[in-house]
């Protein structure tokens, strides 16, 4: 499935970027800070479920909100850290968002 997934979104890609008359360049510039952090993210999840949570007989919700809260701080940690612009986004978009529920 990944296959076709993939190449669908490619292509999809290359038509919004033609579309928008936008480079590669200009669509990583905008969104490396999130590969970086899903990467920490991802990596730090790992290890703290190999070495942090090995062996632990807690239950596994326990262990569930562990991983999901240390995910979750170190991905807001690397998008400070990275990429400040893209939390400046997110939050108009969430004002957008919470602006629009509030009046309608």
């Amino acid at each position: 499935m990944c296959p076709v997934y993939c190449g669908a979104m490619v292509i999809a890609t290359g038509k919004v970027l033609a579309e928008l008359r936008g480079s590669f360049s200009e669509l990583w510039s905008e969104t490396w800070p999130i590969l970086v952090a899903t990467t920490a993210m991802a990596a730090i999840v790992l290890l703290f479920r190999e070495f942090a949570l090995a062996g632990q007989a807690e239950h596994p919700i326990v262990n569930l909100v562990a991983l999901s809260v240390s995910g979750a701080l170190t991905y807001g940690a690397a998008l400070f850290t990275f990429g400040s612009p893209v939390i400046g986004e997110a939050a108009e978009v969430a004002g957008w968002v919470f602006r629009r529920r509030s009046t309608g």
